[in-house]
């Protein structure tokens, strides 16, 4: 199935695994998660140069959407990359307080998958997308 980037906040790497595990359900296992053992960045790679590559090369980037990552430049710039190299983008919302006006301008112009309530239900969403 297609290349998939998972854009989060270290902060929140239980949150990405748990997102990992549920696109291998649905047989995604071309998933770049930075901190995989097998497939992330490994000791001694230039991880800003590995991540550039990874984004250009992927066909969509999830974004696990919380407070972290929306405090993040990094994650800021994952999004912005990933609209330049006009890549589908799955935004994931994780904090049920954040509002759209807290919301990056650049991240308000596609559907907002809510995953704070029944998340088989924001996964359901996902599958569709």
């Amino acid at each position: 199935m297609s290349t998939l980037f998972i854009s989060h906040s270290s902060n929140d790497e239980s949150i990405a695994k748990e997102v990992k595990q549920q696109l291998a359900k649905q047989n995604h296992f071309s998933v770049f998660l930075d901190f995989d053992a097998e497939k992330g960045i490994t000791a001694g790679q230039n991880w800003e140069q590995t991540l550039y590559r990874k984004l250009r090369a992927c066909e969509a980037v999830i974004v696990i959407c919380t407070y972290s990552f929306l405090s993040s430049k990094w994650c800021f710039a994952e999004v912005a990359l990933a609209r330049m190299e006009s890549k589908r983008i799955f935004t994931l919302l994780f904090d049920s307080e954040i509002k759209n006006s807290e919301l990056p301008s650049i991240m308000l112009d596609r559907q907002i998958i809510d995953m704070t309530g029944r998340r088989d239900l924001g996964y359901e969403k996902l599958w569709k997308g």
